[in-house]
C-alpha cells in the first residue's frame, strides 16, 4: 500500500520518476505509467493543488542517505541540522510516507521500507535535475552575446587590451563586461563559470606543472601567451634618469618603489629577479599605495612620490607623462596566461582564444627578429 502511495506522489514529476523502477515494484510502476500515457486526465485528483517540488528537499534526503548522518548532510548541503530536519519532514509530508527511521539518528538515519523504495526515484530526480541544469547552462553559453572577461590590477599591460580591441573589431555585437580581481579569485571564478575567461599574470615559480594540473582538475585550462623577462622603471619625464636607455640598481638606490597594496603586489625580490643577491636590495625602499587604476598610479609618479617597477609592457597611456627605462641587472621570470573553461566554452570564448593564439605567435616572431 505504501508503494502505491509513493507512486502516486511521484506522478506529477513525470516519466523520469518511473523509468528506473527495479525489483518487485517494477510491474506496478509500469502499469501506472501506462495509465499516464492513456491521457492527461488520468486520476488528476491525485496531484491537483500539489505544490511545486523543491529540488533541495530531494538533495537533502539523498545527502542524509549517503552520509548516514544528519549533521554530515547539513554540512554537505550548506544547511543547519534543523533545516535538514525540516526539509525531510516536508518531503515526507509531500510524499505521504516516512523515509527515515528517526530512532537511528544517533548513528545515522536508517531508511524505512518506503524509504528504500523511494531512494532510487529520489536519486534519479536529483540526477535528472542536475543534468538539466548543466544542459541549460550550455545553452545559455551558446546563446548569450555577452562575454565576461577577468583582469588583474596591473601597472603595465599584458596585451589584453590589444587582443580585445581586435576581438571587438570583428565581433561588434558581443558586449564585453570587465571584472577586476586578484589572480586566485579569477582562477576560481573561471572554474565556477562566474567569469567566462581571464587574463592573468604570474611569476614562473607560481605557475609550475603541479599548479597547472590542479587548474585542469578544477575544469579550466591556461594558455601562456607572453613571457615577461624585462623589468621597467617608470620615472617622471623630468627625472635625471628618464632620458637613459637603461639604468642600474645602484643608480636606483635612493628611490622609493611604488607597489600596489590592493593586490599585495609581488615582493621586490621577485620583481627584480635577483635571488641570492639580497645585498643589492638592501638600499631599496618600497611604498605600498592603494591605487585602483593606472591613472592614479601615473599621478603618483608624476608628482614625484615614487618610481614604478613593472614587468608587464609599459602602459601606452602613460608614455606622454612617464618614461619607462629598462633595469640592466634585473632578470625577472614571469608570464601572462589566458584562463578559459576546459569544457563547454562558449563560441565567444573560443573566438577570443583564437585571437590570443595569434597574439602569442606575433610576439614570438618579434622576439626572433
Amino acid at each position: 500500500m505504501q508503494e502505491l502511495r509513493l507512486l502516486r506522489a511521484l506522478l506529477p514529476y513525470g516519466r523520469a520518476a518511473f523509468c528506473h523502477i527495479q525489483g518487485p515494484h517494477r510491474a506496478g510502476g509500469v502499469r501506472l505509467l501506462r495509465g499516464v500515457r492513456q491521457g492527461v486526465s488520468f486520476r488528476r485528483d491525485l496531484y491537483e493543488g500539489r505544490k511545486l517540488m523543491d529540488i533541495l528537499d530531494y538533495e537533502t534526503a539523498l545527502a542524509v542517505y549517503r552520509y548516514e548522518s544528519w549533521s554530515e548532510a547539513a554540512y554537505a548541503t550548506f544547511q543547519s541540522p534543523s533545516s535538514v530536519s525540516k526539509r525531510i519532514n516536508k518531503l515526507e509530508k509531500e510524499l505521504g510516507v516516512k523515509l527515515f527511521d528517526r530512532a537511528g539518528r544517533a548513528s545515522g538515519s536508517v531508511l524505512t521500507d518506503a524509504g528504500r523504495v523511494a531512494m532510487p526515484y529520489i536519486k534519479q530526480i536529483v540526477s535528472d535535475f542536475h543534468s538539466l541544469a548543466l544542459t541549460a547552462e550550455d545553452l545559455r553559453r551558446e546563446m548569450r552575446d555577452r562575454l565576461t572577461v577577468g583582469y588583474q590590477l596591473l601597472a603595465g599591460s599584458v596585451g589584453a587590451e590589444e587582443i580585445l580591441a581586435r576581438f571587438r573589431s570583428e565581433n561588434p555585437d558581443i558586449d564585453i563586461a570587465h571584472v577586476m580581481r586578484g589572480r586566485q579569485d579569477l582562477f576560481e571564478m573561471v572554474c565556477s563559470g562566474e567569469t567566462d575567461c581571464a587574463f592573468v599574470f604570474s611569476f614562473d615559480e607560481d605557475t609550475d606543472k603541479a599548479f597547472l594540473d590542479g587548474l585542469r582538475e578544477k575544469g579550466a585550462l591556461a594558455l601562456t601567451y607572453m613571457r615577461c623577462e624585462t623589468l621597467w622603471i617608470g620615472l617622471p619625464r623630468e627625472h635625471p634618469l628618464a632620458s637613459r636607455e637603461s639604468v642600474s640598481l645602484a643608480e636606483l638606490s635612493g628611490e622609493t618603489f611604488i607597489v600596489n597594496s590592493v593586490t599585495g603586489g609581488p615582493p621586490l625580490r621577485k620583481l627584480f629577479g635577483i635571488n641570492g643577491q639580497e645585498k643589492m636590495l638592501g638600499s631599496l625602499k618600497a611604498r605600498a599605495l592603494d591605487y585602483v587604476g593606472r591613472q592614479v598610479m601615473t599621478d603618483y609618479i608624476v608628482s614625484g612620490k615614487g618610481v614604478l617597477p613593472t614587468i608587464c609592457i609599459p602602459p601606452i597611456e602613460a608614455v606622454d607623462r612617464v618614461a619607462f627605462v629598462r633595469v640592466r641587472e634585473a632578470a625577472p621570470k614571469a608570464s601572462a596566461s589566458f584562463i578559459y573553461p576546459r569544457r563547454n566554452a562558449s563560441r565567444a570564448v573560443k573566438t577570443l582564444l583564437r585571437f590570443v593564439r595569434e597574439y602569442a605567435e606575433g610576439r614570438r616572431q618579434l622576439e626572433h627578429k
